[in-house]
Formats: structure tokens, sequence, C-alpha cells
């Protein structure tokens, strides 16, 4: 028996759940909806297509929700873990851009090491590049006269309200550079589908939470049997596979895939497994059933991102 609850917290009216294993540890969640998180209005400037956003972040979870929440507001995103990354691609000073600058340049600040070369990479960037600079609450940066020269300075992490109108100030300075805005309302390109499929409840929670963080949108399966039927309906793009369920296994809710695949009854994807067994017998058994990859658990952001890029990247 895994213990579980549910309740509504009475003082913020969210939505509280606890799951625990004895194996695999405790997961509380809380969930507050809101009826209008960013303002979705029509006057909302639209990010004008070959707008682009460079983010430096040495954190790999709060570079890709930055990543991804500029992307649903039309930018298209590159993501480097240092000021030095970023530098090494911008041309040397005096040359041409050989594809158009980032509008938006935001800068994270990681232990207050990133000041010198975020003041380079100011340096370096056309006078219309909006820059923002974020320091985490306490930062010396914050209480600094100075600030950091350049950049707009922020308290991160940055509220989605905050992106979206930091996107709109760089959107209309990017709108001179390339062209009127098109202002008929676009939706976001639709992202790559992952079914994560796993009888631990605790675990799909975990591997939706590190999957939608790298920019996919996300199902669940419980067992073997369900994911045959969701993937009878409405393929994915990946199937995150456990081994040891109930009903069905991941072993042979492959093989039947697979299967069902080879006639003709079910799209072609790949599937990767996800589990705690790391030995090599359980690694064979995989790569027989025809698996595309193992992971084991618990995953880790850096191996899970390598593992779904290898197969099908973000939009």
């Amino acid at each position: 028996m895994r213990p579980s609850a549910s309740g509504i917290c009475p003082n913020t009216g969210a939505a509280v759940h606890f799951a625990g294993d004895i194996h695999e540890g405790v997961l509380l969640r809380a969930e507050l909806r809101y009826a209008r998180a960013l303002d979705d209005s029509p006057n909302r400037p639209d990010c004008p297509p070959g707008s682009r956003a460079w983010i430096v972040d040495a954190r790999a979870i709060g570079s890709a929700m930055s990543e991804r929440r500029l992307q649903r507001l039309g930018w298209s995103t590159r993501s480097f873990a240092s000021c030095a990354e970023a530098l090494a691609e911008m041309p040397e000073a005096g040359r041409r851009w050989l594809s158009p600058p980032p509008a938006l340049l935001l800068v994270v600040e990681s232990d207050g090491e990133e000041v010198a070369g975020a003041s380079e990479l100011q340096r370096r960037m056309p006078t219309r590049t909006q820059r923002v600079y974020a320091a985490a609450a306490g930062s010396p940066t914050l209480g600094s006269e100075e600030g950091v020269a350049g950049y707009a300075l922020h308290v991160r992490p940055l509220s989605p309200l905050e992106l979206c109108d930091l996107g709109a100030t760089a959107a209309r300075e990017a709108g001179s550079l390339l062209g009127p805005i098109d202002g008929t309302n676009r939706l976001p390109a639709r992202r790559p589908r992952v079914l994560i499929v796993d009888d631990n409840q605790v675990n799909r929670i975990v591997g939706e939470g590190l999957v939608e963080a790298l920019g996919y949108e996300v199902a669940t399966a419980n067992d073997g049997l369900d994911a045959i039927d969701q993937c009878r309906f409405a393929p994915p793009q990946l199937v995150l596979m456990d081994l040891d369920m109930p009903v069905l296994d991941g072993i042979n809710a492959t093989l039947r895939l697979r299967e069902l695949q080879r006639l003709g009854g079910v799209a072609p994807f790949p599937i990767v497994a996800a589990t705690a067994d790391a030995t090599a017998t359980a690694q064979i058994a995989c790569r027989r059933a025809g698996m595309d990859g193992v992971l084991t658990k618990p995953l880790r952001l850096d191996e899970l991102r390598d593992a779904l890029r290898r197969h099908v990247a973000p939009r």
C-alpha cells in the first residue's frame, strides 16, 4: 500500500495531494489555479517573425522554464550555461552578425559570477537589444548603486507576467528592426508529446514535471494496457516506459506496440525505458523488446534531456 491523501487548503483554496512510498520517498503537491494568469488580450504585441531571445542561466530547470515561457510568446530562443558560451557565439567587435542578433537578452545571476561576463555581452550587443539581468533575492548586486551597467535589474525568478511584459517591450524594438508586427493572433506551435507510463503515482508526477520543464507536452498511463490504448487513439512522439508494472509490464507492452506498428495499427515512435533496474540483464531485455534507450531511476534532468533530444527535439 502506498499512503496517499488529498484535500483543500482552508487558507488558499489550493488542492493539496500527498503520496508516499517506503522505497522512493514522499511527494507533497499543492495546485492553485487562477482564472487568468497572463493577459491574453489581442492588444498584447505579437513577436515579429525572426525575433530571437538569448537566455544565460547555469540552472538547467530555470533556463528551460524561461525558454518555454518565451516560446509561448512567439520568441525563438537559445540558452547558454554561461556568458562565456554566449560570447563565443557572437561576432568579434566591429564585425557584422551573420544572423539576426537577439532582440532580448536575459542573464540570470549565478552566485554573483556573471557580472563581468554580462558587461562584456552588453558591450558587444546591438544598442536596441533589450538587456535584463535577474539576480537572486538578497544578492549584493541588487543593493549596488551601479547595478549592472546597460541592464534592467530584476529579482529572480521572473514571473510569467514579467516575462510577458519584457517580451512585449523587446518585441516593439524587434519590430522596428525586422519590419511591422503581424497583428494576426498566432497560436504557439504544438509541442511534441511524451507519454509517461508508470504504475507509481509519485514517479508519474515527478517525471511529468521534468519533461514539461524541458519543453514537451506530457500524457500519463498507469500500466502497459493503458499505454497501448492511448497510443492507438493519440500516438505520442515518444514513450517513456517503466518496466515493473501490474496488468502488463513494460517489456510486453513494448513488444505489443512494436507488433502493432509493424502491422500499421499504430504510428511509429521511439520507446525509452525508465527503470530502477540498472542490471545488464534488464538493459538487454529492453533492447530485445525493441526499445530505443534505457534511463535509470531516479531520473536526472540532464540525462533525460539528452535522451529526449536524441529522438525528438522540443519546438
